[in-house]
């Protein structure tokens, strides 16, 4: 089941959660993450998933309190949770 925009009957506008295609995400609104790249921690203020080409789904990040702004979506793996619980 898809919701869409009441001013667009663009799929691309469907909320990704309420698809069961799309798996739910690593990350939470809120949480604090570490950049492995660039080693900056920052707060998720924002999700958002995307089909790739290979036609399964990605989530991208939007992150909070960084310096270093070379990208503003950040894929999962560029991420690694300072919820020690949660560390891969």
């Amino acid at each position: 089941m898809t919701t869409q925009s009441p001013q667009s009957n663009n799929s691309t506008r469907a909320i990704p959660v309420l698809n069961p295609t799309v798996p739910m995400p690593e990350f939470s609104f809120f949480q604090i993450v570490k950049v492995r790249t660039t080693k900056e921690v920052g707060t998720i203020v924002g999700m958002w998933c995307v089909q790739t080409e290979e036609q399964s789904y990605q989530w991208l990040y939007r992150l909070e309190g960084l310096i270093e702004r070379n990208t503003t979506w950040w894929q999962e793996l560029q991420l690694r949770s300072l919820d020690r619980r949660q560390n891969r």
